[in-house]
């Protein structure tokens, strides 16, 4: 699955602990695809988050790190880390999903449609 195989890569190369999105609250499915499938946890709920004044639920899902896959940058504290920002943002009306990874100044954007 595409979204499984974009976390592993976040985690891999960026060295990224968590990545986020946002759904409506009123979205089921993709909450379920989100919890049940992708192992997301809601991480907070934003009131308001759409133009339409609906909730959205902040989700992260956290990646596993063993010591030996991140070498002595972990116990150090490697300060490029705490510049990586993944986002993804889901438009279910489009069927549409862009992902963005920003490290430092370097910035990737994928788009996904659904057809």
């Amino acid at each position: 699955m595409l979204m499984k195989r974009s976390q592993q890569e976040m985690a891999d190369i960026f060295k990224a602990q968590y990545v986020s999105l946002h759904v409506r609250k009123s979205n089921r499915a993709a909450f379920h695809l989100y919890t049940k499938t992708l192992k997301y946890e809601v991480h907070d709920i934003e009131k308001g988050y759409y133009a339409n004044g609906e909730d959205a639920y902040d989700m992260r899902c956290y990646f596993r790190r063993d010591k030996s896959d991140t070498g002595d940058k972990e116990d150090k504290g490697d300060e490029n880390d705490s510049k990586n920002d993944i986002t993804i943002s889901n438009d279910p009306a489009a069927q549409d999903t862009t992902i963005t990874i920003q490290q430092g100044l370097k910035n990737i954007t994928l788009e996904v449609s659904e057809t």
